[in-house]
């Protein structure tokens, strides 16, 4: 299976943490802003998942 480049972020941080930010190019929809927050896990068994990824909407 070949890797094909859909975006790119790039490392930010904040007070609140480190983040990543970018744009994911979703072919004939366009391209989407997004950021990508890391969850801390409180237990290393957490079925939780390691990232959550937010889209930015126009206001």
């Amino acid at each position: 299976m070949a890797l094909k480049k859909i975006g790119t972020l790039w490392r930010k941080e904040s007070k609140k943490g480190k983040y990543f930010t970018g744009v994911l190019d979703l072919g004939a929809l366009g391209e989407v802003q997004v950021a990508v927050f890391q969850n801390d896990k409180e237990n290393p068994d957490d079925k939780a998942p390691d990232a959550t990824i937010c889209r930015f909407e126009d206001e």
